[in-house]
């Protein structure tokens, strides 16, 4: 495996020669970002916008813009106010350009991408802990490396693909796609071989396991990162244990509780309560000692992760209390979520509609009720959306929480985006520095996967413009 220490000019170098092959017009904001496999760089124009090309090796069955003796070159579609097809021609000469250089492109395809600046070789302990977490077929060259505020492991499977996962501290604004009690883990795309929807259940049971070892890794880690003021070393007292309060949410049908707690154990049966929340449900209990716990199901989206995941639903537990030892827990919630995927059928029969459905109006409908949120807001989300967007749109402020912004696209296609104050276990699809930003499938016509990229390319739209965003909702008086 080649060494993963970070190269010592950072990327400067391809970086450098990527700005010097783009023609000079389109040399502003250059950045490369790197997979072992491929290069893309994104770059702007005169005007301001966006454009990506993609480097990587030739094979058989691609489509490339421009091809080499072994490498594709292509570009990407990032901005949806470029017109691609009228800048084909542009963009065949540009990559001319990067196929002249091909010699000097290709040693970076097999370069591993560089670690995080802040990454130093792990402690024997620590390396041990991680590595022997990890499932043995993909323990033989992998890579430890102690950060400020975790770790980082990189390792190869089976079929020679590079993967990472890793470790933070717990923390308002750290994503995880499992959570332990102490530690956020997650996985970062390092090959560009690897299909992230396809790998997420086996990266799932990967981590389940680092969850169940936490303790000794954290101990590896020096106990650095339970230290601060928002994780107590010592558990509180059983009867300090209490349910945080959640405003989005409303009683569940009794049915649908009733449902819910067929499926918990005996012992887990004390103080069950139901809720409806936005676009889906939580189930909290006590059990036997009196601990409060919670789990949780939502209408199933692209890029949103989870415990458990049905064919229809996510299904998670919520982090109610400090106290409680979740490396325990976790295989007892798994047990009882996957009971709810096999009912989600149920569960969705006796779950309202979403509320983005039933409360927004029709179309029809939209500007007597685009009147009830200031026009300033709608201007500017307006300039956010893509202009086939915007002859057809609707924004709405569900139970003083969330905007919802409704629009059909040129094909008729209808299209809900979520804007709402980050918290604590919540999930989104990309994060601001205050909010997060997600979407929900309402036309059975939306194919998310091919939907997806459009998606993330205008919600940071969203967050470029977070300050005016949050501006309104605090004006509005939006939780």
């Amino acid at each position: 495996m080649e060494p993963l220490q970070p190269d010592p000019d950072h990327d400067a170098s391809l970086l450098s020669l990527a700005t010097e092959l783009l023609p000079a017009r389109w040399r502003r904001d250059v950045r490369v970002v790197r997979l072992v496999g491929a290069v893309t760089v994104h770059f702007r124009d005169a005007e301001g916008l966006r454009h990506a090309f993609d480097v990587r090796p030739l094979q058989a069955e691609s489509r490339a813009t421009i091809s080499g003796e072994h490498l594709a070159f292509s570009y990407q579609e990032v901005d949806p106010e470029v017109d691609a097809l009228a800048m084909l021609d542009a963009y065949r000469e540009a990559l001319q350009a990067f196929a002249a250089r091909e010699a000097d492109l290709r040693p970076w395809m097999t370069r591993a991408p560089k670690l995080r600046d802040d990454c130093e070789p792990a402690s024997p302990a620590l390396r041990e802990a991680l590595v022997e977490s990890l499932p043995e077929a993909w323990r033989g060259e992998a890579e430890a490396h102690a950060t400020l505020d975790g770790f980082e492991l990189r390792f190869r499977d089976e079929a020679g693909m590079l993967h990472c996962f890793e470790g933070r501290r717990l923390g308002v604004d750290v994503p995880a796609f499992v959570r332990g009690e102490h530690l956020a883990f997650a996985s970062s795309v390092l090959d560009a071989r690897i299909d992230p929807t396809s790998w997420s259940e086996r990266y799932r049971e990967a981590l389940a396991v680092f969850v169940a070892n936490e303790a000794r890794i954290v101990d590896a880690l020096g106990g650095a990162t339970v230290e601060g003021p928002e994780f107590e070393p010592d558990a509180p007292a059983r009867g300090e244990l209490e349910f945080e309060p959640r405003t989005d949410c409303e009683p569940a049908p009794e049915a649908l509780v009733e449902l819910l707690g067929r499926s918990l154990p005996p012992e887990w049966r004390h103080e069950v309560a139901g809720f409806s929340t936005f676009d889906g449900f939580v189930l909290r209990f006590r059990d036997a000692d009196g601990r409060p716990h919670g789990l949780e199901g939502m209408r199933a989206r692209v890029g949103v992760g989870a415990l458990v995941r049905g064919a229809k639903m996510l299904f998670s537990h919520e982090r109610l209390a400090r106290g409680l030892d979740l490396s325990a827990l976790i295989g007892k919630y798994t047990e009882v979520l996957r009971e709810f995927s096999a009912r989600e059928d149920e569960i969705l029969a006796l779950l309202p509609p979403p509320r983005v459905e039933a409360e927004l109006p029709p179309p029809q409908h939209r500007e007597a009720h685009e009147a009830e949120v200031p026009e300033a807001l709608v201007a500017l989300v307006r300039e956010l959306l893509p202009e086939a967007w915007r002859a057809d749109l609707g924004l709405a402020i569900v139970s003083e929480e969330s905007l919802i912004v409704r629009a059909k696209d040129a094909a008729g296609v209808l299209h809900a985006l979520d804007v709402r104050r980050l918290k604590r276990n919540q999930p989104c699809m990309l994060r601001g520095e205050a909010l997060g930003y997600s979407y929900t499938k309402l036309d059975p016509a939306l194919d998310e996967a091919a939907t997806l990229p459009l998606y993330r390319q205008i919600l940071e739209r969203f967050i470029a413009r977070e300050p005016e965003l949050r501006a309104h909702l605090d004006a509005l008086g939006m939780n």
